[in-house]
């Protein structure tokens, strides 16, 4: 028999490449699940932090009226989710609830210091 240059699969292995595709496709789905349900709890929590920082005395109102929150999750080229803040492609950041470090502190503080470049 003459061999044609691919790979000779048996039925039993191509049943097991199948399966195995499935799992995997299941996992990304899971993956895909659990961080929309992250980024769901976040967003809640930044809305909440914005609109408690509007009410709070000192603290830079236009600075406040002009952050956007996304209610999308975006990734970046690595496959990481990017901070939720509209227009920002810096990396969100795990201890910042889907912000990058200087949304977060933004949102945390109502201040935006003379250092940060900051996209709002």
């Amino acid at each position: 028999k003459k061999h044609h240059g691919g790979a000779h699969r048996s039925k039993v292995g191509e049943s097991k490449v199948r399966e195995g595709q499935g799992r995997l496709r299941e996992d990304i789905d899971a993956r895909s699940s659990k961080r929309q349900k992250v980024f769901s709890t976040n967003l809640r929590r930044n809305m909440e932090r914005l609109r408690a920082l509007s009410q709070r005395p000192g603290v830079d109102q236009l600075l406040v009226a002009s952050f956007n929150l996304d209610s999308v999750v975006k990734f970046g080229k690595k496959r990481n989710a990017l901070c939720m803040s509209k227009g920002c492609t810096k990396y969100a950041q795990s201890q910042c609830d889907g912000l990058c470090n200087t949304h977060y502190n933004i949102l945390s503080n109502g201040k935006c210091t003379p250092t940060q470049t900051v996209r709002l």
